[in-house]
């Protein structure tokens, strides 16, 4: 490939046939091997040798499935950057009458997939809808402003979007909270605090929960997703307590005490009420 000006000039000097693969969507190097995936009867990954301008098969071969059951059944994309999460992309048809499909990402265990050749034992570790793709989803792990980002791209008719590095790593802290294992939590912590130059992870919270929440406040500020983690880390009894033992001299006018359990949801509008009032309910507490 030739830098010409403004854009690359390729060209094509080998083609060839690999069998095995059904549809193949792609192609990545890694740790001197090539893995293409496609969907054959199932989603699957092969490996392969490079040997002067050829790929020879080695044998080794992953499906995609969990349960004998196929998961990622069109793999589309596959992030890989040294010892960060790995990401593989899927398409799912939705309805085959008006082609209407979803892109999903996966975050997968690597390590754990190689050995055991499925998603079976924990290798399935996180499931993204990538909602800003429509057919497929390419994830690819890119660096700007001295920090990684997962891309994603759709060839689709909208346009891409870049996921941040941080929150995806602070999901997978998340997980590993969830299922007891508090050090591989804290280290997806330390990932976060070490890339924002801050100390490593401190039990100065009560809980490592609290410190997870702490950590995705202050790492996302301002991107709109505290109401939501609140609403996934507790319950709304919980929610309330939580709320309730903040200082209130911290928020101003807003009275703390006015938060109840009913601010779980929204009132249902008046104008929805209207359209049928005799079944129309209304949220409690509204």
């Amino acid at each position: 490939m030739v830098m010409g000006p403004g854009k690359p000039d390729m060209q094509l000097s080998r083609t060839f046939t690999v069998d095995s693969l059904g549809a193949c969507q792609g192609i990545s190097w890694l740790h001197g091997k090539a893995y293409l995936y496609g969907d054959r009867e199932v989603g699957m990954i092969r490996e392969f040798d490079l040997r002067g301008d050829s790929l020879l098969f080695t044998g080794h071969e992953y499906k995609l499935t969990m349960h004998d059951r196929d998961v990622i059944n069109h793999p589309t994309g596959l992030a890989v950057h040294g010892k960060d999460p790995v990401f593989m992309g899927n398409s799912v048809l939705l309805d085959k009458a008006t082609n209407r499909w979803k892109a999903v990402i996966y975050c997968i265990d690597w390590p754990g997939l190689m050995r055991t050749g499925t998603l079976d034992n924990g290798n399935l570790l996180k499931v993204i809808d990538d909602d800003a793709c429509i057919h497929g989803t390419r994830p690819e792990y890119v660096e700007y402003g001295h920090k990684w980002y997962v891309a994603t791209a759709d060839y689709g008719n909208k346009g891409n979007e870049v996921r941040l590095y941080a929150d995806v790593i602070l999901m997978l802290a998340e997980v590993n909270m969830y299922q007891g294992n508090s050090a591989q939590a804290i280290a997806y912590i330390d990932m976060v605090r070490t890339r924002a130059g801050m100390p490593t992870y401190m039990a100065n919270f009560p809980t490592l929960k609290l410190a997870l929440l702490h950590e995705r406040r202050s790492e996302l500020a301002f991107e709109h997703h505290r109401w939501f983690d609140l609403l996934r880390f507790f319950d709304i009894s919980d929610l309330v307590t939580y709320m309730h033992a903040k200082n209130q001299a911290n928020f101003g006018l807003a009275q703390l005490a006015n938060f109840s359990t009913k601010d779980e949801y929204y009132p249902i509008p008046y104008s929805e009420y209207t359209i049928n009032p005799t079944k129309m309910y209304q949220n409690p507490g509204y």
